[in-house]
Parts: structure tokens; sequence; C-alpha cells
């Protein structure tokens, strides 16, 4: 196992890191090379991390040939190290890697824990379906680790999604559609795939940050700050937001809307590689909430489109919209090392 590349600069490794994802369907689209040179470049903006924080590419050749990239965000102060877009909205983190063994891996850590001796390493989002994890779970078996919930759709084409739901999930859906008709009020679920416009984002993103502000609102310990920053937010959304990016300038995006009366009452974002769709983002209208807009979104959405996707990921979160759909859980876990102490 030897070092062949280190670099700071993403756009370094554009051509090798295509080529290895090519060949592992088995990574997310979050481990694609598009979305993390949109990172990257958030990254870029960002004065006030780049003062602490430093962003390394170690690109590893195994005995074999074979190619590992290993994205690492490095805090000079705290002394930690993370696999590059932790704190982003990242929803599974991995390294970079095709056609290895569980020992290459192995290598690869260790190597890291040496050559970072005094940092506390935080693998975190990585996901039970992954190689990784499955390493980490095998040689490392003494350190703890820490799981989180996340929530998958499995479809298929030749099945009537709505009707394989529980019946109680049926019911909640025939109950909200009932709720909106007897209010004498239309609706309409549409779906875009492709590069969304600006003014598309705009709308989307608006109820985004006016749904998490009146959840700060609503708290009972309010915090000044967090409302500030979320009201920055919505000023600043095109420029600081990640997934606006991309779902700007990336083929695979989807969006997926419900209007009520023309007015736009809740949504879901995501991007998508091969059959599994990612959904990223979800929100709705606090003056829609009670016909369930979000539900009645998501369960037709996934009716329309049940042809085109094997998996709807939705990722992290243990919401009780995502049961009523039909989901079902599935986990990412966070692990600590530290050279040869084990957290």
């Amino acid at each position: 196992m030897k070092i062949i590349k280190k670099t700071s600069d993403i756009r370094d490794l554009e051509n090798i890191w295509i080529n290895i994802d090519s060949e592992n369907n088995s990574l997310t689209e979050f481990q694609t090379f598009s979305w993390n040179k949109i990172l990257y470049s958030h990254f870029q903006k960002k004065k006030s991390i780049k003062k602490v924080s430093e962003i390394v590419f170690l690109v590893f050749e195994t005995e074999k040939s074979k190619i590992i990239i290993v994205p690492l965000m490095l805090d000079m102060i705290e002394k930690e190290a993370s696999i590059f877009g932790q704190s982003s909205i990242s929803d599974y983190l991995d390294f970079i890697y095709s056609q290895i063994e569980i020992d290459d891996l192995y290598n690869v850590v260790e190597y890291l824990l040496g050559m970072y001796p005094d940092f506390l390493f935080l693998f975190d989002r990585i996901n039970e379906s992954s190689l990784l994890f499955e390493m980490l779970t095998l040689k490392y078996q003494e350190i703890s680790s820490e799981r989180k919930i996340c929530a998958k759709i499995e479809v298929k084409s030749n099945m009537n999604y709505i009707h394989s739901l529980s019946k109680n999930s049926r019911q909640n859906y025939r109950t909200a559609v009932n709720r909106i008709n007897k209010s004498n009020l239309t609706y309409e679920v549409s779906i875009d795939i492709g590069k969304v416009n600006y003014q598309r984002l705009t709308k989307l993103y608006s109820l985004y940050v006016m749904r998490r502000l009146e959840k700060v609102k609503s708290s009972i310990r309010i915090k000044l700050k967090s409302f500030i920053k979320l009201v920055v937010m919505e000023v600043l959304h095109r420029s600081n937001d990640v997934l606006s990016d991309y779902l700007h300038s990336q083929e695979n995006s989807l969006v997926a809307y419900i209007n009520i009366n023309g007015d736009l009452a809740a949504y879901f974002a995501g991007i998508y590689k091969g059959r599994v769709l990612y959904i990223s983002r979800a929100s709705i209208s606090n003056k829609y909430k009670h016909f369930s807009p979000g539900v009645v979104c998501l369960i037709e959405t996934v009716e329309k489109i049940r042809n085109d996707f094997d998996i709807i990921d939705l990722t992290r979160g243990d919401e009780k919209y995502k049961i009523q759909c039909g989901a079902k859980q599935h986990y990412n876990y966070l692990f600590k090392l530290k050279g040869n102490r084990r957290i």
C-alpha cells in the first residue's frame, strides 16, 4: 500500500475519480465527482472554516494496482479528521474505490492512523451496505459505534405501490385527499426531472427556509443566532446552498411538488444514480399542513416513477411520514478511531 498522489485541489483528480465511480455501482451519488466538486467549491468560499480546516485528497495504490481515493477534512484546532462532506448535507460518506478487498481498506485506515497519530478520526454516515462499514466492523470489533436511522422505499415495476402500503397508510392517504376535496380545494402533483431552473429553486428553497424558521420560532429554547442564520440563508440561498447548485447544474436531478389551489404546499428534491433516487430535502407549507400534502406528494410521486427506480432512498431520519409511505429502516454508523487507541 502506498500513496501515489496527495493534493488539496479536487480538480486534479477528475479523470481518475470518474473512472473509479463508473466501475462501482455500490457507491452512492454522494461519492461522485460532480457532487464533491460542488461541495469543494462551497468550501472554498467559507473563509472562516478554511482558517481552521484543511482538505486533503489522498490517492492510494494497492499491491494489485487498485486505486482508493480518501477525501479528508482535517480540523487543525480540534485535531479531528473526517471524510470530506461530513459537515454538509451528504447523506452517506465513503472512500472512493472499486473492485478492492476488505484488507485494502484496512491497510488504508491503518496508514491514516499512522500518518495522523494525533488526530481523532470520525468516520460518520457510513452506511451498513458499504464495504467500508463491513471492514470497520470486522477489523475493529473493539471500537464502539453509534447507529443512526435512515429509511428507504423498495419498489417494483410490476406492483401497484399504493396497494402495497399498509391498510393504515392507505387510509391516511385517502383521508388526506378527501380532506382537500371536501374543502373545495384542488391539488396537482408534478415531477420535474433534469436541471432545475432558478425560478423554481427560489420557490422551493424559500418554502424550506420558512419551514425551518417556523420550527425555530415554535421551539421553547429559541436561539437568536439560529434564527438570524436562517434569515441570512434565505437571502443568500443560491450562492450558499449546495443542493440548489447541484439541482441547477446536473441532469440527474428530480423535484416533485404538490400545489393546492395553485399554491406550493409541499415538495421534495433529490438526485439519482442508476435506479436509486436519493431524497435529500423535503418541506411543507404550514398553511396546508392540515392536509398532509407531503404524504400525498410522496405517495403519488412514487407510484408515478416506480418503473424508473428500484429504491427511493429517503436517507437520514426516522420521521413518521416515511413509515406512512412504506419505508423500511436501514442504518448509518459513526466510528471513532485514534492511533493505537480505539474510542
